[in-house]
């Protein structure tokens, strides 16, 4: 994909767009989502809604799955290592298990970590050519902690709009990254992190949240076989993660 001259406002509009989309999923307010599951120590939190036509999204049935664990790292080295694009196939499943490839990055402060950026999975690979698809990603961060959200978008829906194109038409769903401090955790003199009251170390709340469309299904029916295929993509995310950062 070749990027020329960039409507930086219609990029700017679609990142504000996927990032408020994930916040509308997490509060629950601005759909009518359906809770079908609370979080417990085993499975995710399940929710549903239906898309019958909100422009930038494909139109069908909504599953969003969300998890947080504890990891025993400081935000900033979690925050980095999410964004690295080099080692990304370490946990992203849709990296097609080889490095990201920038073609667009739009800083959005001083810190060249933070910012807006447009990925193609696995580089140069033929296959990820084939499927036409990039990875659309906005990185942030505040006093309140740090946030990955990022979506599948059509290369050639995106390409029109860096060209000018209305943003609004760029279809994808939200998945996230969030990364805030764990109250619990303590400190010895050097920065390491100390056990908690439960004898655990631990440094950083993680929610990993995936939307994904379940296709020629109810809102109020959802297969098993979809609620099976989110699970085990949050699962295998998770173990990747974890596996990756030696954490238990």
């Amino acid at each position: 994909m070749a990027v020329g001259s960039m409507d930086e406002i219609g990029i700017w509009m679609l990142a504000q767009h996927m990032t408020c989309n994930f916040c509308a999923g997490v509060c629950a307010t601005t759909h009518k989502w359906k809770i079908i599951q609370l979080e417990n120590g085993e499975y995710p939190k399940w929710m549903t809604r239906k898309n019958n036509g909100d422009m930038g999204e494909p139109i069908g049935v909504v599953l969003s799955a969300t998890k947080t664990i504890r990891l025993p790292m400081k935000q900033q080295y979690l925050f980095e290592f999410f964004i690295n694009n080099k080692t990304r196939s370490q946990w992203d499943v849709l990296s097609n298990n080889g490095p990201m490839q920038q073609l667009v990055h739009i800083s959005t402060d001083q810190n060249f970590n933070s910012g807006i950026s447009l990925l193609c999975p696995n580089g140069d690979n033929n296959n990820a050519k084939q499927i036409n698809m990039l990875i659309f990603q906005d990185a942030c961060m505040d006093a309140a902690g740090y946030l990955l959200v990022y979506g599948i978008v059509n290369s050639q829906e995106i390409n029109m709009m860096i060209k000018g194109g209305d943003s609004s038409f760029v279809h994808l769903l939200s998945n996230v990254i969030s990364i805030v401090q764990d109250c619990s955790a303590t400190y010895n003199g050097s920065g390491i992190f100390g056990k908690n009251d439960n004898g655990v170390y631990s440094g950083s709340l993680v929610t990993i949240g995936f939307q994904m469309m379940a296709n020629n299904l109810s809102a109020t029916s959802l297969h098993m076989e979809s609620i099976k295929n989110a699970n085990d993509i949050i699962s295998y995310t998770i173990h990747k993660i974890k596996t990756t950062l030696k954490c238990k």
